[in-house]
């Protein structure tokens, strides 16, 4: 996945995982550690280059309506070559598995495991 991509993902995931209150608070604080990179990277530059930081408030309260406009704006920011947004970006994707990963280990341990002896 390329970054840019990666980021607009991780925004639409984390937001989504917020909205549903199932967000641990590492899981939150990443997402808002992502929106502030974000925001930091499109709202820097010269005069001329500055994108300005409306355009993800807009594609955060309507990701569909609004993604092009980001996209464009990301890579007009250089976010494409960033590495500290990508791994922010996924770090949302790696907190959000925790949870299931937890969950599937329990279900496992909780299962008698048969042992088979060979003589």
């Amino acid at each position: 996945m390329d970054p840019v991509t990666l980021v607009t993902t991780a925004l639409v995931a984390g937001g989504a995982a917020g909205i549903s209150g199932t967000a641990s608070r590492a899981a939150q604080d990443s997402y808002q550690a992502l929106i502030d990179a974000v925001r930091r990277k499109i709202s820097g530059g010269p005069e001329e280059d500055q994108a300005r930081p409306e355009v993800l408030d807009a594609y955060l309260a309507d990701p569909v309506g609004h993604y092009e406009r980001l996209v464009r704006t990301l890579v007009a920011a250089h976010a494409d070559r960033d590495a500290g947004l990508a791994d922010a970006a996924r770090a949302i994707f790696v907190l959000r598995r925790r949870p299931a990963a937890a969950t599937a280990w329990r279900a496992m341990s909780s299962t008698p495991l048969a042992v088979t002896r060979i003589a």
